[in-house]
């Protein structure tokens, strides 16, 4: 979440003035992510929205949602509550 809002903060002003296009904005948004963690998001992107495959990148709020979706159960204090 922390990322999703640091993003957001550094990349609408470029956007907004043009510099940043909503395909590099994209782009930006999965390559701030660890290569292992693009690994496991990009299976879940591919089946959950297959009129994306192929083109230039995937819609970083659509990245987002399914991030939140793969690694919730890693930042949830409880879920690792319970494994000790």
């Amino acid at each position: 979440m922390r990322y999703y809002q640091e993003f957001n903060l550094l990349s609408k002003p470029l956007f907004d003035s043009g510099q940043l296009t909503s395909q590099e904005c994209d782009v930006a948004f999965m390559c701030g992510f660890h290569p292992n963690n693009c690994s496991d998001l990009l299976l879940r992107l591919i089946t959950q929205f297959l009129s994306v495959c192929g083109k230039w990148a995937y819609p970083f709020k659509d990245v987002f949602q399914t991030t939140h979706e793969v690694f919730a159960d890693d930042e949830d204090p409880l879920f690792h509550a319970s494994e000790s």
